[in-house]
């Protein structure tokens, strides 16, 4: 173990370290290395199985922050959804993609309105009687929402990313581009590509909805327990509802 260890801190990146700090930037390159985020990721796991046997006081009962701020921000993006209906949604199974949780309603001019959790977009067709599907390899955004009107389907995009400061969110757009290139229910490229980010605006161009209608992504800041980002969340689902976003 000891050796194995040794030889990692021997390798790139830790051997680029040439003064003893830490900063953001430094921990957000760390954490991108295959081998410390495979590391990271199996250890996370195993804690969460138990580490020794049954004994459940060796349960993890918390996901990592991130894990965290994804399952929030759909609860919260489900809950804005129902206040925009005038009633809840409930679990159903999805139409168009497989996802972990799938909750829809019955918007009042008849549409359906479906909202699924980390949604699977299977590489190159569609399969298993889904409809959405990826031009590259298997995509899976954190939250889709999709309209559907007879055999008509819009859908929306909201990736969760728990980043903050101008070159991690700009490094974070990387995500947004490739779901609105690669990402397809039927035909379709999803209208809308939005980061939801819980810091403060970092880069506030991407901030702005003409940037948003012009180009088909963009960020959503402040999205956290606070209301600002809850409000402006609202207002770009009402508009995207409504067909003026997209």
């Amino acid at each position: 173990m000891g050796t194995d260890a040794d030889k990692l801190l021997d390798s790139h990146p830790f051997t680029e370290v040439t003064k003893a700090e830490t900063t953001a930037a430094g921990l957000t390159q760390i954490a991108a290395h295959p081998l410390y985020s495979r590391a990271y990721r199996k250890g996370t796991e195993a804690l969460r199985l138990a580490v020794d046997g049954m004994k459940l006081e060796d349960l993890l009962q918390v996901s990592p922050s991130w894990g965290v701020y994804e399952t929030w921000c759909f609860i919260r993006v489900v809950q804005t959804l129902a206040a925009l209906a005038g009633q809840s949604l409930q679990l159903c199974q999805p139409s168009a993609a497989t996802a972990d949780l799938a909750v829809s309603t019955t918007l009042p001019d008849g549409r359906h309105l479906e909202a699924l959790f980390q949604a699977t977009f299977t590489s190159e067709s569609p399969n298993g009687g889904r409809c959405a599907w990826s031009l590259s390899r298997e995509r899976r955004p954190d939250i889709v929402l999709v309209v559907t009107r007879g055999t008509e389907r819009r859908f929306l995009v909201f990736d969760s990313k728990y980043r903050s400061g101008r070159d991690n969110v700009l490094d974070a757009m990387a995500s947004a581009h490739v779901y609105h290139d690669a990402l397809r229910i039927n035909s379709k490229a999803p209208e809308l590509c939005l980061l939801l980010l819980p810091g403060q605006t970092a880069v506030p161009f991407l901030e702005e909805t003409s940037f948003w209608g012009t180009n088909h992504v963009g960020t959503l800041s402040e999205f956290s327990v606070g209301p600002q980002g809850g409000h402006r969340c609202a207002k770009i689902l009402r508009l995207w509802l409504d067909g003026q976003v997209g």
